[in-house]
């Protein structure tokens, strides 16, 4: 449970790092970027702490299993000269 209490509490940094950078860049695209990723760190950190406030098991959120985004073999293809 600790774990995923860390977890959240690291995802609200991160998403206030997102947040506060924003503001200090000069692009808007990148501005609107950071500020997007700082609206869905901080929405992941709310949903999990939902998890954690219900007593579930870290394992629970995932099935027992450690997730693989590549678990289907679409590994990305490295660019550039070979």
């Amino acid at each position: 449970m600790n774990d995923m209490r860390s977890r959240v509490e690291k995802l609200r940094d991160d998403a206030a790092e997102c947040a506060m950078s924003a503001s200090e860049v000069r692009g808007k695209k990148q501005r609107d970027l950071l500020l997007v990723l700082a609206r869905q760190l901080t929405l992941l950190a709310d949903q999990l702490d939902e998890v954690a406030r219900a007593g579930l098991p870290s394992e629970a959120f995932l099935g027992g299993r450690h997730y693989d985004s590549f678990a289907k073999g679409d590994r990305p293809v490295p660019s550039g000269p070979h």
